[in-house]
């Protein structure tokens, strides 16, 4: 069998391509081997440590067997806060959100916090919850879906251990 595309690859190896294409074709292969999330984190944990927090959950859910994880090492995390200046554009080209959700007394305040953000942009419907084990989901994690497709028209996805 005879591969029928080739000879138009091999004719377009010879043509004389910008080096701005190239760049682009180069990039655009760069995201198909890591996938950004942004991440709306109100907590006072430093950079190097919520990123560890998120990674974890991606290999527990990795190890939950969660195959739309694959490796928890094809993901790239970047932290951005729910006052950041620039959260409008950054939501119209970002494709996956999620936020952080923790279980202290202040969790729900801080997660409230980064929906309202979030939706105010109103570019992002979905949006994954990011947290610790937690024995169940009722109470914390419950009561913020309800409030995310209620109060401001997003879906909280989330996932249980």
């Amino acid at each position: 069998m005879t591969d029928q595309a080739a000879s138009l690859r091999a004719w377009a190896a010879k043509q004389d391509r910008p080096q701005e294409i190239k760049d682009s074709v180069g990039s655009a292969r760069a995201d198909v081997t890591k996938r950004t999330v942004m991440v709306l984190d109100n907590t006072p944990t430093n950079g190097v440590r919520a990123t560890e927090n998120y990674t974890n959950v991606f290999t527990r859910w990795a190890d939950q067997g969660r195959k739309w994880v694959g490796s928890p090492a094809q993901w790239q995390f970047v932290q951005v806060g729910p006052n950041h200046p620039e959260l409008t554009d950054i939501a119209q080209q970002c494709r996956y959100w999620a936020i952080w959700i923790d279980n202290d007394l202040d969790g729900f305040k801080r997660a409230y916090t980064c929906l309202k953000a979030l939706a105010a942009t109103g570019q992002v419907k979905q949006v994954l919850a990011l947290h610790e084990p937690i024995r169940s989901r009722r109470g914390l994690l419950s009561n913020l879906q309800q409030v995310a497709q209620n109060y401001f028209d997003l879906q909280l996805l989330v996932f249980s251990d």
